[in-house]
C-alpha cells in the first residue's frame, strides 16, 4: 500500500483534505484521534465524516469514558467507536470479568442515552438527536 499523505490541523485531527486523499489511496478505515477531547464542540468529527461519506469507515478513538460518549460520537458521524484505554484498565483490574463488566456498563449507558434521545436502534443515531449550545439560548 502506498504511504498516505499526512496533513493535520492545529488540534491534531486530520483535515477533510487528508481524508479525501486517504480515500483515494484506499484504506478501509480512518481513525479520528482527538487527544481525549471532543474539541470545538464536535466540529472535527462531523467534518471528517461528511468529507469521506461512505468511502471510508470512520472510527472515533480517544475520550470515550461512557456509553453517552459512544452515542455522541456515533451521532457526530463515526461508524464505530473504540474504547481507548478503558478496556485495558478493566482488564488490569479484574481480568476478563472486568472487561465484561465494562462492556455491560457501556451498553447500559448507551441504552439510557438512546432512550432519552428517542432512538431505539444504533442505526437511528444521527446528528438530529444532539442538542447544541445555541438550542439552549
Amino acid at each position: 500500500m502506498p504511504s498516505m499523505p499526512h496533513a493535520s490541523d492545529a488540534a491534531g485531527t486530520a483535515t477533510p483534505v487528508f481524508e479525501d486523499r486517504a480515500s483515494k489511496v484506499g484504506p478501509m478505515s480512518f481513525f479520528d484521534y482527538r487527544d481525549g477531547v471532543l474539541h470545538a464542540e464536535g466540529v472535527a468529527l462531523p467534518a471528517i465524516a461528511d468529507a469521506v461519506g461512505d468511502r471510508l469507515t470512520v472510527l472515533a478513538d480517544s475520550g470515550v469514558r461512557s456509553g453517552l460518549d459512544v452515542v455522541r460520537m456515533l451521532a457526530l458521524g463515526a461508524h464505530g467507536v473504540l474504547l481507548g484505554r478503558a478496556w485495558l484498565y478493566a482488564l488490569a483490574a479484574r481480568g476478563e470479568a472486568g472487561v465484561a463488566q465494562l462492556l455491560d456498563l457501556i451498553e447500559k449507558e448507551m441504552r439510557v442515552a438512546m432512550t432519552l434521545t428517542g432512538v431505539n436502534t444504533i442505526a437511528k443515531i444521527n446528528r438530529s438527536i444532539l442538542v447544541s449550545a445555541k438550542d439552549n439560548l
